[in-house]
């Protein structure tokens, strides 16, 4: 399986939108996702600068923005991007 970096924006409106509840269950899932191959990284970001109020938390999966991210919406495409 590929590599796959995580990058969550940590910014006040993010973390306010749910960034860090997403940081936390990815971090929690990231040693079983690398027990079936998938190597993660995850790294918290201050700002990427899309602070709209409908676009908050963003976070970039392989140089791939999602905005108004969801765990849901991250982890497909963690896996979309994992199995490349």
């Amino acid at each position: 399986m590929k590599p796959v970096t995580v990058q969550i924006c940590v910014g006040t409106h993010c973390t306010m939108m749910g960034a860090m509840d997403m940081y936390e269950l990815l971090q929690n899932m990231q040693q079983s996702m690398e027990e079936k191959g998938l190597e993660i990284t995850i790294d918290l970001v201050r700002c990427f600068g899309d602070c709209k109020a409908n676009e908050a938390p963003v976070v970039v999966v392989n140089d791939k923005k999602i905005v108004s991210a969801t765990s849901e919406k991250v982890m497909e495409y963690i896996m979309e991007v994992g199995k490349a």
